[in-house]
C-alpha cells in the first residue's frame, strides 16, 4: 500500500470499470458496487487488494449472505471463514 486510502479506491475503482467498459452491459451491483466496498475494507485492513486470492475472497463474501446472488453461498462462507482462522 503505497498511497493514500483514497488514491488506492480511486485505482481499484478504475480497474473495475476497466473491466466491464466496453462490454455494452453491466449489472453494475455485482461487477462495481459490491466489489469496490469489499476492496477498501479489505485494503483497511491490511490485505493487498490486487491478487487472485483477494478475487477470490472479494467473490465469496459477495454471495456468501445471498444465495439469491447465485453460485455457492455456503461454500463461500465456508471459504471465508476459513480465511479468517488461518
Amino acid at each position: 500500500m503505497c498511497c493514500s486510502p483514497a488514491i488506492n479506491c480511486r485505482r481499484t475503482a478504475d480497474h473495475l470499470i476497466d473491466a466491464f467498459t466496453g462490454s455494452g452491459e453491466a449489472e453494475l451491483m455485482n461487477v462495481y458496487a459490491h466489489p469496490l466496498a469489499v476492496r477498501a475494507v479489505v485494503e483497511m485492513v491490511g490485505m493487498d487488494t490486487h491478487n487472485d486470492d483477494t478475487d477470490i475472497l472479494v467473490q465469496d463474501l459477495r454471495i456468501s449472505p445471498d444465495a439469491a446472488e447465485g453460485g455457492d453461498p455456503i461454500g463461500a462462507s465456508v471459504r471465508v471463514l476459513q480465511r479468517l482462522v488461518d
